[in-house]
């Protein structure tokens, strides 16, 4: 049986400064990526949201009997659903009662071998030889949704890009698609070709704000007033798929006076993948079709945002 422990969200705070809660946020981010990089290489073979301020979504559901509210993080990466199932570090103040499984009715602790439950299992685990439970290993990096990027376009120009290195080969490379990461990441080619040219764009219209961050880029102003004229700059997958991006997708504000793009290089991060993060994915409605094993994004118009 597996436990998840878990703290309260530092987002709840409303007492916490832009600043402090880009600075958590990308902590987060890195910490969440870290995990995937170290289960990949111990495996390598294998309603509604609310916003949460700006680094991840929520959906409340209810689980259990009696049913009890939950609310949980909203996130591509993973295959299983994780919820409070006891006091924790922090537990006190969560947004939402804690699931205390020994007072569920529906409950099942042990799960045996040859039973309905055991046979829906998606884990697809093995039965234990004395025990006659089904057990089942998790990697947490194989909840693994993959996409095959292709090319990037700013503007009418395409980026000289050899697709190769978006492509998935030998448990290497491909996108994860993770609405639990806040940036995206790219290869250092794709990325540095990509800063380059929006830095070409944008000119001397605006002044470069030198982060601490080794590659970010980063500009004094306003996204929203100061990127209008930005250009459609898009992702293109296989199959004639296209993800245009609004500079809201592409750059995160991170104080009042300055922002910075919301793509990081993965290799900084020593990951054998890229990352489709949650930024970049707003104002997009995704889908997951496991039978046929496709993703589907659709931009959300803008008169319904606020519906």
């Amino acid at each position: 049986m597996i436990h998840y422990e878990a703290v309260n969200s530092p987002f709840y705070n409303p007492e916490l400064t832009l600043e402090d809660r880009v600075r958590i946020m990308n902590e987060r981010s890195e910490t969440r990526i870290s995990h995937l990089i170290t289960d990949l290489e111990k495996d390598g073979n294998k309603i509604r949201i609310y916003p949460a301020y700006t680094s991840q979504f929520l959906v409340p559901l209810k689980i259990g009997t009696p049913l009890v509210p939950q609310i949980l993080t909203m996130d591509t990466g993973s295959l299983l659903l994780w919820v409070h199932c006891g006091f924790t570090i922090g537990g006190e103040g969560s947004p939402a009662p804690l699931y205390c499984y020994a007072e569920s009715s529906s409950y099942v602790e042990d799960v045996y071998c040859g039973t309905s439950v055991c046979n829906l299992m998606i884990l697809k685990g093995k039965c234990g030889v004395s025990t006659r439970r089904c057990e089942d290993t998790y990697s947490y990096a194989t909840g693994k949704y993959y996409i095959t990027l292709e090319k990037i376009n700013v503007g009418d120009k395409f980026l000289d890009i050899d697709p190769i290195i978006f492509k998935r080969i030998d448990h290497q490379g491909g996108m994860i698609v993770d609405s639990g990461a806040t940036s995206s990441y790219l290869p250092e080619i794709a990325y540095k070709k990509l800063k380059e040219e929006i830095k070409s764009v944008i000119g001397t219209t605006l002044e470069e704000f030198i982060s601490n961050r080794p590659e970010e880029l980063c500009y004094y102003g306003i996204v929203a007033r100061d990127l209008k004229g930005l250009p459609t700059i898009a992702y293109h997958f296989s199959e004639n798929a296209k993800m245009e991006f609004s500079a809201d997708n592409l750059f995160r504000q991170d104080r009042v006076d300055h922002f910075c793009l919301s793509i990081q290089i993965s290799e900084s991060k020593k990951m054998p993948f890229s990352i489709l993060g949650v930024w970049a994915q707003q104002y997009f409605y995704d889908s997951f079709d496991f039978n046929t094993m496709r993703m589907s994004f659709t931009r959300i118009d803008g008169d319904r945002l606020f519906d």
